[in-house]
């Protein structure tokens, strides 16, 4: 389920067969679902949820370059501007796009 206008699901389930095995667990057949408590929260604060939304996103595409960004941020951050970093460095860059989509930014340091 998604809500219009909003990014990600609201809830989710599905077939996990096999799963517990993986995890040392029977074979058996498994199902499961979640709840995106931080999404239903913003639906219903309504434009209030905007609040957390952040102006900057910096991207970290190799661990090299981490200080950099952070350097970056903390002077975005000095400017008067919401500034998040992604701290797993070296992931795919199009996770890290998800990530600043999620968080809202206005804008996506890469």
């Amino acid at each position: 389920m998604v809500a219009e206008g909003r990014p990600g699901s609201i809830a989710r389930g599905g077939r996990y067969d096999g799963l517990i095995s993986a995890l040392g667990g029977p074979d058996v057949p498994a199902c499961g679902g979640s709840l995106g408590v931080e999404r239903i929260i913003g639906l219903l604060l309504g434009d209030e949820g905007d609040a957390h939304r952040i102006d900057v996103a910096a991207t970290v595409i190799a661990e090299d370059t981490a200080s950099e960004a952070m350097g970056f941020a903390a002077r975005l951050r000095d400017a008067g501007l919401r500034t998040e970093v992604y701290l797993a460095a070296g992931r795919k860059l199009a996770k890290q796009l998800k990530w600043a989509a999620n968080r809202k930014a206005r804008f996506t340091l890469i």
